[in-house]
């Protein structure tokens, strides 16, 4: 069984470990910029159009290794260099939802962004 691996959940745990990287790292506003700009590079694979153009994307990403801040690559080597074919699974067969998460699945796919949020603050509570 190909199982996807959910792209919302990987947003959002990388942006959650820059979040407390930066906070904990006395960076200058110039470097917490290039790092969510290189954060926001990486992310942007997940948004192309076909499996080929996806992976070729991010062949040329990993290809600038040393210009990846050092928590992305921690976290790219423990989370995503092995698994890459499972986050683009969904650009091979157009069966294949992208987030293998229910809710957030229909939350991207049914209410607009203002819904989205006041709605999963009514469910958690």
């Amino acid at each position: 069984i190909k199982q996807q691996l959910c792209i919302i959940s990987l947003r959002r745990t990388i942006y959650t470990k820059l979040k407390r990287y930066t906070r904990r790292n006395k960076f200058t506003d110039e470097e917490i910029e290039k790092i969510y700009k290189n954060a926001k590079e990486f992310t942007e694979i997940f948004h192309e159009k076909s499996y080929n153009l996806a992976k070729e994307k991010f062949e040329q990403y990993i290809n600038k290794y040393d210009e990846i801040p050092e928590v992305l690559q921690q976290f790219m080597n423990k989370h995503v260099i092995n698994f890459i074919d499972r986050y683009l699974l969904y650009l091979k067969d157009s069966k294949i939802e992208k987030t293998s998460n229910k809710l957030d699945n229909y939350y991207r796919n049914t209410d607009p962004e203002i819904i989205k949020n006041v709605t999963k603050l009514e469910m958690e509570y």
